[in-house]
């Protein structure tokens, strides 16, 4: 049975039809041909919006969950979430982090990735990596 104005206020409304009435009342004398511009734009930036949101996955390896958090610009994982069955855990990644060729890696992916990468301020990072004194 097609909705009409006559029957929508006298039978139960299907949960498809409630926010085409809902539109009709916000519209109110706003022709169609006019409402269309605004309701178009109105799923172009619920479209863009969808786009713009990180995904987030979870893979398993030998067990343990790790997240994956997909972007336009590539896919990232949680280091923390790979070394959460290890003990020491925090100190695996601290450790991961004091290490002078993890720092060059780091900077050298910085420098192909990140357009507003601080070059001055990450020479003297990299000239305290993997000495003891060295903290991240």
């Amino acid at each position: 049975m097609a909705l009409t104005k006559s029957n929508a206020s006298s039978a139960t409304i299907r949960f498809e039809a409630k926010p085409w009435l809902t539109a009709d009342k916000l519209r109110n004398k706003m022709d169609a041909a006019e409402y269309k511009h605004v309701v178009l734009g109105l799923i172009f930036l619920k479209y863009i919006s969808a786009m713009s949101k990180p995904k987030r996955s979870t893979i398993e390896v030998q067990g343990t969950p790790i997240s994956i958090l997909s972007q336009p610009g590539g896919d990232f994982i949680s280091l923390t979430d790979m070394v959460r069955n290890f003990d020491g855990a925090g100190a695996l990644i601290e450790q991961w982090l004091k290490n002078k060729a993890t720092v060059l890696f780091l900077g050298v992916w910085e420098r192909i990735n990140n357009p507003g990468f601080n070059s001055l301020e990450f020479e003297g990072i990299r000239n305290e990596a993997g000495r003891n004194r060295f903290f991240p």
